[in-house]
């Protein structure tokens, strides 16, 4: 799941979407009004596709399953909330992955107070949210570049198989 569905969130949850790729966003309830009815509008540089996504306003209406795991895309202000509703909507603290694809620093040490399993995603994807239902990604040839790695250090096989996803949605993920 995506857990804030803007213009990083949005693109990160369409992009493996349309690409046959298992997603779920949680957004704004006006964004996933607009999600829900006529889709997702993804604006890219080639091309400008409208993706059935599922999305929900709230995390108490997420079912965690295991294999799950949450790309934590909200501002780094809304983190320590968002990682209190993850847990309180049933994401399992000992098990559920949490990648943090934020612009900073300070969310992965926030995010290890709540979860065991952390990730940090280095992002430079261009995202633009500005009316819901509507995300734009303009990067040419991809829709930007990755880097997934475990909080504090390395790699295992879930940040393998995360960036492997990201790939074959158009991201140059590592």
């Amino acid at each position: 799941g995506v857990f804030g569905a803007g213009g990083i969130g949005g693109g990160m949850g369409g992009h493996p979407h349309r690409t046959g790729h298992d997603a779920l966003l949680v957004g704004r309830p006006a964004h996933v009004a607009r999600i829900r009815e006529p889709g997702l509008r993804l604006i890219t540089a080639d091309q400008t596709y409208t993706l059935p996504v599922p999305a929900v306003s709230r995390a108490q209406d997420i079912s965690f399953a295991d294999g799950d795991v949450v790309l934590l895309c909200v501002k780094s202000q809304d983190t320590d909330r968002a990682l209190v509703t993850i847990r309180e909507a049933g994401g399992d603290p000992r098990t559920l992955p949490i990648l943090c694809c934020q612009n900073s620093i300070t969310n992965e040490p926030a995010a290890a107070r709540y979860f065991r399993r952390v990730y940090g995603v280095l992002i430079v994807v261009p995202g633009i949210f500005l009316e819901p239902g509507v995300v734009h990604n303009n990067s040419l040839n991809n829709a930007g570049f990755i880097e997934v790695g475990q909080f504090p250090g390395g790699a295992d096989a879930l940040s393998h198989d995360v960036a492997g996803a990201l790939s074959a949605a158009s991201y140059a993920a590592y």
